[in-house]
């Protein structure tokens, strides 16, 4: 008897509905399922409005992502949605609008600025080329 009530324990702490989505930023499409790496979705923005409850499992391709991203659903402490990137190569979620190259200005070695209205307000961009 104890031997059945701990296999119905583990039955039950299973999530019974957890699923494997597919992000794609390269080859995906946000009307795809999102159920396949061949029905990836092109967005994080998608997998994270979409899948809903504890338990799924987000695999995101590696790659950049020019995204600004906001998760409106959670799982549990215990039963929580996970994003994983999908390789041991980089997912990058880069918030930032990019500037187009003609805006920047080389004003040191390795060192570029640009002021453009995709900043907003004025700002000043700054990177450094390694």
């Amino acid at each position: 008897m104890t031997v059945l009530l701990t296999l119905v324990f583990l039955i039950l702490a299973i999530p019974a509905h957890a699923t494997q989505y597919y992000v794609n930023g390269a080859t995906g499409s946000n009307s795809n399922t999102g159920l396949s790496s061949g029905q990836a979705w092109q967005t994080i923005q998608k997998a994270a409005t979409t899948v809903t409850g504890g338990g799924h499992t987000v695999n995101v391709a590696a790659g950049t992502y020019q995204e600004r991203v906001t998760f409106p659903n959670a799982g549990t402490a215990g039963n929580p949605i996970t994003f994983l990137c999908s390789s041991n190569r980089a997912c990058i979620v880069d918030g930032g609008t990019r500037a187009p190259a003609s805006s920047w200005t080389n004003v040191s070695t390795g060192v570029y600025e640009a002021s453009n209205s995709v900043f907003g307000s004025g700002r000043m961009a700054h990177a450094t080329i390694d």
